[in-house]
């Protein structure tokens, strides 16, 4: 097995997706006797599939995130470098002026 079908096989723990404060609201509905208790673990089902889909992302996708972010670093060393090397030709070669000449200083042809 390719560690792609490991992280894909691998079931998910959803008590970690409860929400506190939802799971209160239930309690409390549920000792008022406002709801069943098989309500109450029909919507805390509901709630923790809902809240891990709104945060799942499949393992293919982490993947192509970190390349993308490899290559924007890449791409910005790239444009760094770049940038660095013309400001160094352009010391060496004298041609850029540090600050402009008044237009009076100017050499006319």
């Amino acid at each position: 097995m390719t560690t792609m079908d490991t992280a894909m096989a691998k079931k998910p723990d959803l008590k970690q997706y409860l929400d506190p404060t939802g799971v209160q609201v239930l309690k409390k509905r549920l000792v008022a006797g406002q709801i069943t208790p098989t309500v109450f673990k029909q919507t805390l089902t509901r709630q923790m599939v809902s809240q891990f889909f709104l945060e799942y992302t499949h393992p293919v996708d982490r993947a192509w995130e970190k390349m993308t972010g490899i290559l924007r670093r890449e791409r910005s060393l790239i444009r760094h470098t770049a940038k660095n090397r013309k400001q160094l030709e352009d010391a060496e070669t004298g041609f850029s002026q540090p600050f402009p000449l008044p237009s009076s200083k100017k050499c006319s042809e």
